[in-house]
This record gives structure tokens, sequence and C-alpha cells, in this order.
């Protein structure tokens, strides 16, 4: 990591501290046989919804996943955003933690749905977030179509906020480079430790 710089800072120091956290790197150094980055290696396609889910069976959303015979999905990442989280304490005023509970279910071509994800968010907070879950499809099957279900009643107070939208998801097929005769560096980083720009990358 000492020799490793973003915007020419080095992501460790000479005394071993850091001054970045979350770094990861991978290194192939031009052999003629050369292992496929773990977690790069991929081509995806992002599919916008934006569309609220809501409790009860007309409220889940439902999308089909796009087919191509001769480079099927691998799998798919699909975003969830949560407007806010809290609840409005009656008596006090305070503002409170909230929760809601969903599933993601995947449909193969002809075939039965399958719970791929259950899962509960409970914590507190006004601004929107995202949640994403990656799955793996089954290498038959296509097309598939994936489904969000609202599993928490809807609230029906302004002071109770736990909506939840199908923001998207994204199409990732994995190819598996292995870059042969070339030195390649990989990294992976946390954004928010840079603001808005990308950083220069230095070796």
């Amino acid at each position: 990591f000492k020799n490793i710089y973003f915007d020419r800072t080095p992501v460790q120091n000479l005394d071993e501290s850091m001054n970045m956290t979350g770094i990861q790197v991978q290194a192939r150094f031009g052999l003629p046989e050369q292992d496929p980055f773990e977690g790069f290696s991929d081509v995806s396609t992002l599919v916008s919804v934006g569309t609220k889910v809501t409790y009860g069976p007309g409220g889940s959303i439902t999308r089909t996943l796009s087919h191509d015979a001769n480079s099927p999905l691998d799998r798919i990442i699909v975003n969830l955003r949560i407007p806010a989280l809290a609840q409005q304490d009656a008596s006090s005023g305070a503002l409170k933690g909230n929760s809601v509970s969903y599933e993601i279910y995947i449909t193969p071509n002809g075939g039965s749905p399958s719970l791929e994800v259950t899962n509960t968010i409970s914590e507190k907070f006004t601004s929107p977030a995202e949640k994403t879950h990656s799955i793996v499809l089954p290498p038959s099957g296509h097309p598939y179509q994936v489904k969000v279900v609202r599993t928490t009643p809807d609230s029906t107070s302004p002071s109770n906020q736990n909506d939840i939208y199908f923001q998207g998801y994204t199409e990732v097929v994995d190819v598996k480079l292995t870059y042969p005769y070339r030195a390649v560096m990989a990294l992976k980083a946390y954004a928010k430790q840079f603001g808005a720009s990308i950083p220069v990358r230095g070796y």
C-alpha cells in the first residue's frame, strides 16, 4: 500500500499508518498465464424501474430480464431505495427508528418462483438510502423474471415513514479476462473518501 497513490497521497505511510481505509488491490505482473481478477470481470447493463412497492398481491413489482442466447446473464444486482425510515413519537414528537421488510423472487422461464432474498431494514434516517442485493442466476431458465415484494403493511400515517421503491437492477454477464503479457492493477475504494471526483491513481 505504500507504493499506491490516490491524488499523490499514499494509501499507507512509511510509519505503517493509513491515510485511507477499505482499499482493496489485486495485481497481475504480465505473465503469459494469469488468473482473472475477482470482482472486476463483468459486463453490466443498468435498467431503471423507479416504482414504489406496496403491501399485498397487487403491490409487488415484477420485471422480465433481457435475454441473449449468445451471452446469457450470470447474475443481477437489485437496487432498492428507501426515501426515509423513521416514525414520530405521538407523545414527545421525537423521531425514532423504523423498519421495513421485503422479499425478492426469481422466476425462470416456465418455472416456479424462487425466494432469493428475505430482509428487514431497521434503522433511523430522514434522507434517501439505497440497498443492493446481488443474486446469482441458475445456468438455465432464461428469460428470468425478478419480483420485489413488500411484506410490511403500508404506512397509513405521515409520521410513519417506511416507503420502499424498486429503483432498478443491473444485468451482469461475467467475463473472465486474464490480460496475458500485461501488468495490470485492479483497485477498489470507498468513493465517499474522495468526494465527487475520481482520484488520479499512481504507483
